[in-house]
């Protein structure tokens, strides 16, 4: 059955005493859309899976279905979970859905959003979806105090400050069930780094193009020196 089939049928009964009768059905076909799209805010068109995004970043997605009669709906779900069902046409007829997570939780991590159009209940829907990627925080420590003034207080002690601590962030923050949204202060940690002997660490490597095994006498080589000092080394020599 097509589209094109859409239209008014007649029958006709005639008797051989009696007036002729005629009967009618309206015929329509049920159409799924074309096709699901998911994209970005800019309009760039996103593959399985997406990412990686900070936590606690916003995200905005936009599903658009192309074609289906009658027009589809469109709805957003996170795993099986409703989460959006508002939609809007647009100019040139195309049905779209903007999904806007305003901060995304440690728990959004892997977890699949899906867009799905249906034109009927009598039809399948249409979907498209997509797996989220984040990079998330890493929770060093949830106990805290109320001191004798009322103060909320978490006192945080790493024993042992390592190379792979430089530059990172510590992040205090509080949350509170009369707070829209948590608040929060950073500070980034910077590291005087040295070797267990008080030295920076030195490591000497061909140069990209030498290959080692292929080394002869009389050949042109060079050598890489990759030091590693915070403060960083202020010479350098051969």
């Amino acid at each position: 059955m097509y589209t094109a089939d859409i239209g008014e049928y007649k029958c006709r009964i005639d008797f051989r005493k009696g007036r002729t009768q005629y009967r009618s059905v309206q015929l329509d076909v049920i159409v799924p859309p074309r096709e699901v799209i998911i994209m970005d805010e800019y309009g760039q068109r996103l593959r399985d899976p997406v990412g990686p995004f900070n936590e606690g970043a916003h995200l905005t997605v936009i599903c658009e279905a192309e074609g289906g009669k009658p027009r589809p709906s469109i709805h957003w779900y996170k795993d099986s979970t409703l989460l959006d069902d508002s939609w809007i046409v647009t100019p040139q007829g195309i049905v779209r859905n903007e999904l806007s997570i305003t901060r995304l939780l440690r728990t959004d991590h892997k977890s699949i959003l899906t867009c799905r159009a249906n034109s009927s209940n009598l039809s399948r829907p249409v979907s498209a979806s997509i797996a989220l990627e984040l990079n998330c925080n890493t929770l060093l420590d949830d106990s805290w105090i109320v001191t004798p003034q009322g103060i909320v207080r978490n006192e945080l002690s790493i024993t042992r400050l390592l190379r792979t601590d430089h530059k990172s962030i510590l992040t205090c923050r509080a949350n509170s069930s009369n707070l829209s949204r948590p608040v929060s202060a950073s500070i980034a940690l910077e590291l005087n780094c040295k070797a267990k002997k008080n030295t920076p660490r030195l490591t000497v490597s061909f140069g990209a193009s030498i290959h080692h095994d292929q080394v002869r006498e009389g050949s042109n080589v060079s050598f890489v020196c990759h030091v590693t000092a915070n403060p960083p080394v202020s010479e350098i020599g051969w």
